[in-house]
């Protein structure tokens, strides 16, 4: 199943989920190189297991930063509203961390927004990069793992963004280093 698509700034087609809109720069490259005790680190504080495609692409990008119109995403809402935010940066290590004691208010969207654990399981999700408006997600376990979400702040909830983390990252086509 295709998860969305490239599109150009001038192009009217809608997405299936994701639409990316590329541009020239590409952000500050990566501060962050997380080691193997940083990802022990934090699945003792989480207490769920990163993945081997969370840490992978997680390693690739931590720490980068990016401006305004770098990354914008176009998301869809299941319930049909549609809105666009733009990725500022992938988190750390210690931002991932930071960020946790924070995502219990995931669990109210799903109540809230009448998600079902069919859609998303929120005790498996793990802040993977910050937003304009919200914050990426990857779901690190559970029936949804690997699948990528998007949660704003309060006026949308959660949105699917990609199924897998691989698809997510290829669709915003980042040069490696």
């Amino acid at each position: 199943m295709r998860v969305g698509s490239l599109r150009s700034a001038t192009s009217t087609a809608r997405p299936v989920i994701l639409n990316v809109i590329r541009h020239v720069s590409f952000g500050d490259w990566p501060m962050s190189h997380p080691t193997s005790p940083d990802y022990q680190r934090l699945e003792t504080v989480t207490q769920l297991n990163l993945t081997p495609e969370f840490k992978a692409q997680h390693s690739r990008l931590a720490g980068r930063n990016f401006s305004v119109a770098e990354l914008v995403i176009e998301l869809t809402y299941q319930d049909g509203n549609i809105t666009d935010d733009y990725i500022e940066r992938f988190l750390t290590v210690d931002e991932i961390q930071a960020q946790w004691q924070h995502v219990s208010y995931l669990s109210d969207f799903v109540q809230h927004f009448a998600l079902g654990q069919d859609f998303v399981e929120p005790g498996h999700l793990i802040p993977f990069a910050d937003t304009a408006a919200g914050c990426i997600y990857v779901a690190v376990g559970g029936a949804h793992s690997g699948s990528v979400y998007h949660s704003d702040n309060g006026d949308f909830g959660i949105c699917r963004v990609a199924d897998k983390l691989d698809v997510f990252i290829e669709y915003l086509a980042i040069p490696d280093l």
